[in-house]
C-alpha cells in the first residue's frame, strides 16, 4: 500500500493516460513503467484498470512480435485496400 499510495497522490488520484479521476483508488492501478521487479516511485504510474490492461495488451502483442521476427519470421504487412 503506502508506495501505491504515493503515486496516486503524485499523479493527482488521476490516470495518466484518461484522466480518470478516483479519489478511493479502487478503480486505479500503480502501473510499472519499466521493469516489474523495479518498485522506484519514478518507475511507477497511476492508471484506470481499462487504461492499464490495454497498455498490458499492447506491450504483450509488441513482445510477441519482437519475439516472432528474432525467430526468423518475416514481417507480416497488412494487404493495401486496392489488392495490390
Amino acid at each position: 500500500g503506502t508506495l501505491r499510495r504515493q503515486r496516486f497522490d503524485l499523479d493527482g488520484w488521476r490516470c495518466v493516460d484518461c484522466g480518470h479521476h478516483d479519489p478511493t483508488g479502487r478503480t486505479l492501478d500503480c502501473d510499472h513503467i519499466g521493469h516489474r521487479d523495479d518498485h522506484r516511485i519514478e518507475m511507477l504510474r497511476t492508471r484506470c484498470k481499462q487504461c492499464h490492461l490495454k497498455r498490458t495488451l499492447a506491450q504483450a502483442q509488441a513482445r510477441e512480435a519482437q519475439a516472432h521476427v528474432a525467430a526468423g519470421h518475416p514481417r507480416h504487412t497488412p494487404a493495401s485496400a486496392d489488392g495490390g
